[in-house]
């Protein structure tokens, strides 16, 4: 783990401080995880956190440290945008034996329901998703009327399946 920051607070006594890194979290730290030798830590510096082998190393900030810290966040992101999107897209070839069936289905898809009514002899359910990685948005409308399960999903506005 690797962010960029600034030293918010530090006080040359006690040898303590907070830092403010990259993410918004304020972590706090001591003069024993100080790497630079040439420099003291002080208000105001702009600072590389890193992780290494269990232990808090803080330096003064260099343009390879702000390269390093940018991919590190841009693989933590990547990795939230792919547990955010639905595992898989379901095809039009979909046909569900239950109404129970295809909750499960659509929940194990990371979809929430939104809404379950019934009306007369007719249910009807509407899942959704949003990813806020990626902007992405999906609904999965589907329709119980007697013993026929119809099935309409959107992506991003598009439909792509129904049956």
């Amino acid at each position: 783990m690797i962010y960029t920051g600034m030293i918010y607070q530090y006080d040359q006594e006690s040898g303590n401080g907070l830092v403010m890194i990259g993410d918004g979290e304020s972590k706090e730290f001591s003069k024993s995880e100080w790497m630079e030798t040439e420099t003291e830590p002080s208000v105001g510096q702009r600072i590389s956190y890193e992780l290494v082998n269990s232990q808090i190393q803080i330096k003064l900030a260099t343009q390879e440290s702000e390269d390093k810290a940018k991919k590190y966040k841009e693989s933590l992101q990547d990795d939230q945008k792919q547990e955010e999107l639905p595992k898989e897209t379901p095809k039009c070839s979909i046909s569900f034996e239950s109404i129970d069936k295809c909750i499960e289905h659509y929940t194990n898809l990371g979809f929430k329901l939104a809404k379950d009514s019934q009306n007369g002899l007719t249910r009807t359910l509407s899942f959704r998703y949003y990813s806020s990685a990626t902007g992405d948005f999906g609904e999965a409308l589907i329709k119980q009327t007697g013993d026929i399960i119809h099935v309409t999903q959107t992506l991003n506005g598009q439909t792509v399946s129904a049956g």
